[in-house]
């Protein structure tokens, strides 16, 4: 499943991080303790290097247990963002981003009055 967003957006993406032998959220980890791939359309990892896009992982309260990452895609297309910790989840958590265009109005034009017809032709990717 995707989340959409426009591409003039930044991408957010909540998840926890739980111990698996307490079961209780581990607070206080930083971005260096995570590892990050963030794919783009051409299946690119963007994460890091001369083509990274901006990406950001944050507690959302410190010591809570409850993360943001965010990140700027700058490409049209399905992104795949994974984030690991080595001990609490080496499998990884994902997300998928479908980015689509901004511009798109509906039959109302630039009045961006959007009907029923026009939301679900959106969402079909039918336009």
């Amino acid at each position: 499943m995707f989340t959409y967003t426009f591409a003039d957006q930044t991408c957010v993406d909540d998840f926890s991080v739980v111990d698996q032998d307490t079961q209780l959220l581990v607070g206080g980890l930083g971005q260096g303790d995570f590892t990050v791939a963030i794919y783009d359309p051409n299946g690119l990892d963007r994460s890091d290097g001369t083509d990274a896009v901006d990406w950001d992982i944050e507690e959302k309260n410190v010591g809570s247990g409850y993360y943001t990452i965010e990140f700027d895609p700058d490409l049209y297309g399905d992104w795949l963002v994974s984030v690991i910790h080595d001990t609490h989840f080496p499998w990884g958590k994902s997300s998928n981003y479908r980015v689509v265009s901004s511009d798109y109005y509906g039959s109302g034009g630039s009045s961006g009055s959007v009907t029923t017809d026009d939301l679900l032709i959106f969402i079909l990717g039918l336009y």
